[in-house]
């Protein structure tokens, strides 16, 4: 939730697009906005078991995308009078939440490339810090994962998968996307 003076804050300590920020500005970053906004914000963490479970489910991304913005947006909603929500637009589909009769006097806007509205590029940030903690916890567990889509990912999960099995697998990868397809056909 960002209010004129949160607002001020949240571009003065340099909330922009998490797209063009490394994961130490990020981390950085993420612990101002946490410090201005207060409890004013909702992470819906999901792990990748847990995100492994809801693919199954909702078998669509954009419809997970939903479930977890409307999930958080309802939670903010219920403790705050906020009336006005802006979010990225992911799919042609309204978020579930606008459909909701308890939130009929909020105005919802949904806007591709929303990041340009500085309450929606700190939450894009707080979203990405956590995946990057969720990163730095396995570190710690002493298992190093890379991030991303890469030839080094491929040949990394290859080994894994090899070595762990897709069920243990499931519990540290998303296994819908084109990676793992690739690696679990090559086996």
């Amino acid at each position: 939730i960002v209010n004129e003076k949160a607002k001020k804050s949240l571009i003065g300590c340099g909330v922009r697009d998490s797209k063009n920020l490394s994961d130490y500005q990020i981390r950085s970053i993420a612990g101002e906005i946490k410090k201005i906004v207060g409890a004013n914000y909702q992470i819906v963490k999901i792990s990748p078991k847990k995100y492994n479970e809801l693919y199954e489910k909702f078998a669509n991304l954009n419809k997970l995308l939903n479930w977890a913005h409307s999930k958080a947006i309802d939670n903010l909603l219920d403790n705050t009078s906020c009336k006005y929500v802006i979010t990225d637009k992911f799919s042609k589909k309204e978020l579930d939440v606008v459909s909701l009769a308890k939130h009929s006097d909020v105005e919802f806007v949904q806007e591709t490339k929303a990041e340009k509205y500085v309450g929606v590029a700190a939450a894009s940030i707080l979203a990405r810090d956590s995946f990057v903690n969720w990163f730095e916890c396995r570190e710690l567990k002493g298992m190093k994962l890379p991030k991303g889509s890469s030839n080094d990912t491929e040949r990394f999960a290859k080994q894994l998968l090899g070595k762990i099995g897709k069920e243990s697998l499931s519990e540290l990868a998303k296994l819908h996307f084109k990676t793992f397809t690739k690696i679990n056909s090559s086996l």
